[in-house]
């Protein structure tokens, strides 16, 4: 494990994975130790293919009594099936017995396993965007504002006062960098047919309610859509399928929000042999893609990534078959994010993505078509779940 002053930043160039969870450090482990720890090896070799979660990204599954879209944990002893992860200080017993309540910073980029505490998420619920900014609410004033987890700059917002992030399953996204002061602060309500917005150093939030008959589709299915909302050229924009009806729906702030929809050609205009696919909508480099994730098997290994990117030209989504430089990156609960490959130190044309229940990070090669499994650390358990964090300065 290395070990670090708490003082000392993160490395603001890579992205990260945030493990939120004690971890019962080996005796007499050393940073070499813990960089041999990092063991790689194919995705056949180390993966179990027992059961499978709920479907996430486009086209979500039924609810189950742990809800795997929520957008937040917490951290402490609390009902898991809160909106967002909370953050409290360990009682000084459990580290006597062996137990580091500090996170816990894997970094893809050099891959290794960092122990940092981080005073900002104490007594804070929180949301993670794609722009590695982290939205931040206070558990008993209710402040929030967004902070930057490598900086450690801060940006106020709107107090909620209404309470709406924790009253149900929420998202946030930023149409811009929010030093932008262009950037629209959103808050999707993943179980309703509302959305909150301001923006940073604003007086209050905005609630708009929209109605789902005007997009066309059943009120299950248009939640869905929303929930998928991707942050693109300071819009944000989703894709719904209703029956045999495809669009792309585009949400603006002008300066409030309007909804326009644009009938696409279907994508999914192709056949796997397999049964079991995942969607996830990115933006790269101004652009609109769509991953489809195919398995073998409910919940089994990741066979092939599918990538499209939309093209609004023709309306239809056009089949990419490399990525160049671009790295893709997945996290099945949250969100996707493209970065540059040269700029973070990484190989190009490769998307990496997590999985739910697992701690291992998995890396698909577009050019091999093939499966890498790298593993963050011995000394995490299996099943404990990180959370992606994208560099701010990219």
């Amino acid at each position: 494990m290395e070990r670090t002053q708490d003082t000392d930043l993160l490395d603001e160039n890579s992205p990260l994975l945030l493990f939120h969870y004690d971890y019962n450090e080996p005796q007499g482990e050393t940073d070499t130790d813990s960089d041999a720890s990092d063991e790689d090896g194919p995705m056949e070799d180390e993966q179990d293919d027992g059961g499978c979660q709920e479907s996430y990204g486009t086209g979500n599954g039924d609810d189950e009594d742990e809800d795997e879209d929520e957008v937040a944990h917490k951290t402490n002893d609390e009902d898991e099936d809160e909106v967002a992860h909370k953050t409290n200080d360990e009682d000084e017993d459990e580290v006597a017995h062996k137990t580091n309540d500090a996170f816990l910073f894997y970094s893809i980029t050099r891959r290794n396993l960092q122990s940092r505490r981080v005073d900002n998420l104490e007594s804070h619920f929180y949301w993670i965007t794609p722009q590695g900014w982290l939205l931040m609410l206070h558990h008993d004033s209710h402040a929030t504002y967004l902070w930057n987890p490598f900086t450690r700059q801060r940006i106020s917002l709107p107090p909620d006062q209404e309470e709406f992030l924790t009253k149900s399953t929420t998202r946030c996204l930023l149409s811009h960098k929010p030093t932008d002061p262009s950037c629209t602060v959103l808050v999707v309500n993943c179980k309703d047919t509302v959305l909150w917005y301001c923006r940073p150093e604003g007086d209050r939030w905005n609630k708009h309610t929209y109605e789902s008959r005007t997009l066309g589709g059943s009120r299950d299915d248009v939640i869905g859509g929303m929930e998928d909302l991707t942050a693109v050229g300071g819009e944000f924009h989703t894709y719904f399928t209703t029956y045999d009806t495809y669009s792309v729906v585009i949400l603006k702030f002008l300066p409030g929000p309007t909804f326009t929809q644009i009938p696409i050609s279907d994508k999914r205009g192709h056949e796997y042999p397999w049964p079991w696919m995942r969607s996830f909508l990115l933006e790269s480099c101004g652009q609109l893609f769509s991953l489809d994730f195919a398995q073998a098997c409910h919940m089994g290994k990741v066979v092939h990534v599918d990538v499209r990117r939309l093209d609004m030209a023709q309306r239809a989504w056009l089949k990419v078959e490399t990525l160049d430089d671009r790295v893709f990156f997945v996290n099945y609960r949250y969100f996707g994010a493209s970065l540059s490959a040269q700029e973070v130190g990484l190989k190009g044309n490769c998307i990496y993505f997590l999985r739910g229940g697992d701690k291992g990070l998995y890396v698909y090669d577009m050019a091999r078509g093939t499966t890498t499994l790298h593993n963050p650390g011995q000394e995490l358990q299996d099943d404990v779940e990180p959370e992606m964090l994208m560099p701010t300065s990219s």
